[in-house]
Parts: structure tokens; C-alpha cells; sequence
């Protein structure tokens, strides 16, 4: 989970709280750093207050593989998007806040409701 922020653009999303038997999570940095290679499911999940918007990407060394966005006028959203990665020792996956660019009211990301979260599904 995370505190209500607004985001400089591009800006490493941080949760923190994180649960994790085999902990590679870094809630500091908000870097998910890989200590057993594999084959991952990744989750994202996100809440946008009224009239404020999250829109955020899951990124694996820099390289983008899934977008989430939410926004409405009058009602809270949300947003989720999965994927399916292989990743190598030593590879860093992380969600990025993006967009800042093409809208005016900010980026809000509730606290309680947006979560990041991923498992190995089977080792090399």
C-alpha cells in the first residue's frame, strides 16, 4: 500500500507495506529485485480519487510491459492490468507513474486500494 501522492513525471512508485515470504521487494526504492530466476505473474491495482486520475506502467529494466489508468468525474476508479514475465537474477521490475504530461489535475493514488504485487510461478 502507499500514501496519497502526486508524482513527478516518470516517478518510481514506492508501496510501504509489502508481505513476502522470500522478500525481494525493496519498499524503499520500490524496486522488485530478483534473487530466484523464473517465470513471474505481476498484478497491479489501482484507485484514483474523484476528479483525479493514476495512470502508472510496470517496467522491467527500464522497458515497459503493461499500462493501468483511471480516472473519473464523479466517482472513484480503478484500474488493474497482469502480466506474465520471465525474469533473470539480478533483473529489477518496478511501477512507474506516468502522464503527467497530457493532463492538468494531478495524480492521486489512494493509499488503502492500490497494491503491486507478484509470485514466481515456476524457477528455471
Amino acid at each position: 500500500m502507499i500514501t496519497d501522492y502526486y508524482f513527478a513525471n516518470p516517478a518510481k512508485v514506492s508501496f510501504g507495506y509489502h508481505f513476502a515470504i522470500k522478500a525481494s521487494y525493496n519498499n524503499k526504492t520500490g524496486l522488485f529485485h530478483c534473487n530466484e530466476p523464473g517465470t513471474y505473474v505481476f498484478n497491479i491495482h489501482i484507485l484514483a480519487m474523484p476528479q483525479k486520475w493514476a495512470q502508472v506502467e510496470l517496467v522491467k529494466n527500464g522497458q515497459n510491459y503493461a499500462h493501468v489508468y483511471a480516472f473519473d468525474d464523479n466517482h472513484f476508479a480503478t484500474g488493474s492490468n497482469s502480466v506474465i514475465l520471465d525474469v533473470e537474477f539480478g533483473d529489477s521490475v518496478w511501477i512507474r507513474a506516468t502522464g503527467l504530461e497530457h493532463h492538468t489535475n494531478g495524480l492521486l493514488l489512494d493509499h488503502q486500494f492500490t497494491t503491486f504485487s507478484g509470485f514466481l510461478l515456476y524457477p528455471k
